[in-house]
């Protein structure tokens, strides 16, 4: 069992993140590439493996199947730059450090040795793979990627309104739990560490299947990673209409697939984005805010749009 004792700040600034850190889906996809079985992933695999470039191939020899995988710890707000500059300029002692808690279980693979021993070539051969794997694994999907995990925490977010926060922590993963201000986690070994208060960031993956992944260092908060609500859908079946587009009209699902990002845009330029008349626009996002699905906001005489948590979750739920 692993346990991590808590302090009040932890739970007080607990969060759900919708936009974590890219390495968090680059180690996350490396591993999920190296497992079958996962149903929801089958399309993303097909797509994916035939364009994967040879230089992807360290990344994939640090994300074994099972087991740990070989953690950086770059903190989870950094940009893939940012990230890769992390990696390139950890000392070599730390890098020693990450690479002994990587092969405790298993023979040393040759790319460990050499990142171990701080080779520059190694670390830029890093650096390239998950820049490679990045390019081709995750940013094509970006914007499947990112209605998963708003569907999720929109769900995650109802849940800790209705129940509370130890609900929604206790019902991510069967082998999660919270006790009191303890967190628990079904692991093959016994750990007990002690919070230093900076607080628990919860992220839903589309990657995982059957686990929760942690990342817990001394100075930063402790990043949970737990499987998705929702699945990954990564392409339209050929021909027809989406099924959000048999259900509300194509015209309408092509509404709410435009306001799946952050931003909230107006009438005007929804209507110039999928090639319809304003007053049709306004029309079809009148029924939209009928059902609930979309909120209006107006300002000065501009009408911004947004998904409401109930469309964000009908969106990828119905992605195509």
């Amino acid at each position: 069992m692993w346990r991590l004792e808590l302090q009040p700040p932890d739970l007080l600034t607990a969060r759900f993140e919708t936009r974590p850190g890219p390495m968090d889906d680059i180690m996350a996809a490396g591993r999920a590439l190296r497992r079958r079985g996962i149903p929801w992933l089958a399309d993303w695999h097909r797509a994916v493996v035939p364009r994967l470039p040879a230089s992807s191939g360290v990344v994939l020899a640090l994300s074994p199947p099972t087991g740990p995988a070989f953690d950086f710890e770059v903190p989870p707000a950094h940009s893939l730059d940012d990230a890769m500059e992390w990696i390139l300029t950890r000392p070599r002692s730390v890098l020693a450090t990450y690479a002994e808690d990587f092969v405790d279980t298993r023979s040393v693979p040759v790319p460990v040795r050499a990142i171990a021993d701080g080779h520059v070539d190694a670390l830029q051969e890093v650096s390239a793979g998950m820049r490679s794997l990045h390019a081709v694994a995750i940013e094509p999907y970006r914007h499947q990627i990112d209605l998963v995990r708003d569907a999720d925490v929109a769900a995650r977010s109802q849940q800790s309104a209705a129940r509370g926060l130890a609900a929604a922590i206790n019902d991510l993963h069967p082998s999660l739990r919270l006790r009191g201000m303890t967190l628990e986690l079904d692991r093959p070994y016994d750990y007990t560490a002690r919070s230093g208060g900076r607080g628990l960031i919860f992220v839903p993956s589309p990657w995982l299947l059957d686990e929760v992944r942690v990342q817990w260092t001394d100075d930063q908060p402790t990043l949970i990673a737990y499987p998705a609500l929702v699945p990954l859908v990564t392409g339209r079946p050929p021909g027809g209409p989406s099924s959000l587009g048999r259900l509300l009209g194509e015209t309408r699902a092509r509404l709410m697939a435009a306001l799946a990002g952050d931003r909230a845009p107006g009438t005007m330029a929804l209507a110039a984005e999928i090639r319809i008349s304003p007053a049709t626009a306004s029309e079809h996002l009148a029924v939209l805010r009928a059902a609930r699905l979309v909120v209006t906001d107006r300002s000065r005489g501009l009408a911004t749009h947004r998904l409401t948590a109930a469309g964000r979750q009908l969106l990828a739920l119905n992605v195509w």
